[in-house]
């Protein structure tokens, strides 16, 4: 019974990651679409080319998201056969190439969102968006190997308790 109600949570703890991804991607990319004009102050209006970015990037973040959970959470008995093999590839081609298309959609909000600033101003903007840039990549490699340390001390408990 307790093997089921951890199915149940895992299950519930997939559906709030996919859709948390799949609204902040959408919100991100619709805002940035908003956005009309920046300098001398900031003017947001919401149009359909908004809702439509919304859209799409909450289901590509969604689709992304799923995909990303079934490959890492994949069980390695599931991996044994040729079929399942070929399946698993397929699924990492494809978050390939979602993640290279949610990029691209990212990177033509964000230049859209440039539209109205000053050409004066864009060194300045670029600057800044490399700053931010390579903050958030900081952060990332520092949750990914705070991820990837977690994982190993889970792994070495699991052979010591088998043991």
């Amino acid at each position: 019974m307790a093997g089921h109600n951890n199915v149940v949570k895992a299950r519930g703890l997939d559906r709030v990651i996919v859709i948390s991804i799949a609204f902040s991607l959408g919100v991100m990319s619709g805002f940035l679409c908003s956005i009309q004009q920046v300098n001398p102050g900031l003017k947001i209006e919401f149009t359909f080319g908004s809702l439509a970015a919304f859209i799409a990037a909450a289901v590509g973040g969604g689709v992304f998201a799923r995909l990303m959970l079934r490959d890492v959470f994949a069980s390695p008995e599931s991996a044994a056969g040729s079929h399942t093999a070929r399946r698993k590839n397929g699924r990492r081609i494809s978050m390939i190439v979602l993640a290279v298309v949610l990029n691209l959609g990212m990177l033509a909000s964000f230049f859209y969102a440039l539209k109205g600033v000053a050409h004066e101003k864009l060194f300045d903007v670029a600057v800044g968006t490399v700053m931010a840039v390579f903050a958030l990549s900081i952060v990332a490699l520092m949750i990914w190997r705070v991820a990837h340390f977690l994982e190993q001390d889970s792994h070495s408990t699991e052979d010591e308790s088998a043991t």
